[in-house]
């Protein structure tokens, strides 16, 4: 939960912001084909998640992930239950910044993974075809 006398809206702007930069640096050097890193994704993603937890930790207790919010989860179980549903949300939040984010940079490798069409080009009365 949150550290010293840190509010939630402290704790929002720290999960959604750190939880944005994991999942774009998770996505920019282990997903992406023109920025995939084989050697170097790891330090890259632990060096995230080192800063992360260093900077962020002592305002909301450096969750940043929605299994790391439940395996930290302690006391009364209505409290949370509301705790857990809040940091989720956060870092749903965060999670869909980096989303947008990666596709405004990535935006060639986003409309070419694998795909001959992406959800953009189906028309909104066209049944999707099943991704095979």
């Amino acid at each position: 939960g949150p550290g010293g006398d840190y509010g939630l809206c402290a704790v929002g702007v720290v999960e959604v912001a750190f939880t944005s930069l994991l999942c774009f640096i998770v996505l920019s050097v282990a997903v992406s084909p023109s920025t995939k890193s084989t050697s170097k994704y790891g330090f890259c993603i632990g060096a995230c998640v080192t800063v992360a937890g260093n900077a962020g930790g002592p305002i909301s207790g450096g969750a940043f992930n929605p299994a790391v919010a439940l395996g930290l989860a302690t006391g009364p179980f209505g409290q949370i239950i509301v705790m857990l549903l809040t940091y989720w949300g956060f870092q749903f939040m965060g999670g869909a910044l980096a989303v947008l984010m990666f596709r405004i940079t990535h935006a060639a490798d986003v409309d070419h993974v694998g795909h001959e069409e992406t959800l953009a080009d189906v028309e909104v009365n066209e049944p999707l075809k099943p991704v095979v």
